[in-house]
């Protein structure tokens, strides 16, 4: 049917229908808007959560302040400007790093517990040297990648005892000379 075929009553009645149809609809889009901003102040004030939106590309769009305390990135360096994928790449690095520390750590306390047992006469050294070398690298201002080697470094300064007989390690006085090249 042709708007022209229409009676004025029916083309009323429609154009009525059309405006109560445009009236929810402007009502429910005021709504929505309402909505979206209730729901981004919640999602940016929220700090013991993190949201974080991507669109279909993985772009980073959205990123609110638990992100910012979880990840220590602020929301300007990465909204628009890294894609998600690039983020959970670097935690799967920082996890694997932190599991690297932990078994070399686990490797170097056995090295300790082998040179004790060696030598119990200098138990404890070991983790002495470590304390004091890591205090005075500290004084010193060093960065925390070289305090933490150094602390190693003192932990595993004895390794070479594992090589050498006990009782040469432990005898009291002067050593001879074939005790000296051991």
């Amino acid at each position: 049917m042709d708007d022209r075929d229409m009676t004025k009553e029916e083309l009323i009645k429609e154009l009525t229908k059309l405006r109560r149809h445009l009236s929810e609809t402007d009502s429910l889009e005021k709504e929505l808007r309402e909505t979206n901003r209730f729901l981004s102040n919640i999602i940016e004030s929220s700090s013991a959560i993190s949201l974080i939106s991507t669109d279909l590309d993985q772009n980073i769009v959205s990123w609110n302040h638990g992100a910012e305390n979880i990840f220590g990135y602020k929301s300007e360096e990465m909204v628009r400007k890294h894609k998600i994928n690039k983020l959970y790449a670097e935690e799967e690095r920082n996890r694997s790093m932190e599991k690297l520390k932990k078994a070399l750590e686990g490797i170097i306390q056995a090295m300790v517990v082998t040179v004790e047992t060696k030598d119990p006469y200098t138990a404890g050294h070991q983790r002495r040297t470590a304390e004091l070398a890591t205090a005075i690298a500290r004084d010193l201002g060093l960065p925390e990648e070289k305090i933490e080697s150094i602390r190693m470094a003192g932990i595993i300064h004895d390794l070479g005892k594992i090589a050498i007989p006990g009782e040469i390690l432990s005898k009291p006085g002067r050593l001879n000379e074939i005790q000296v090249q051991v």
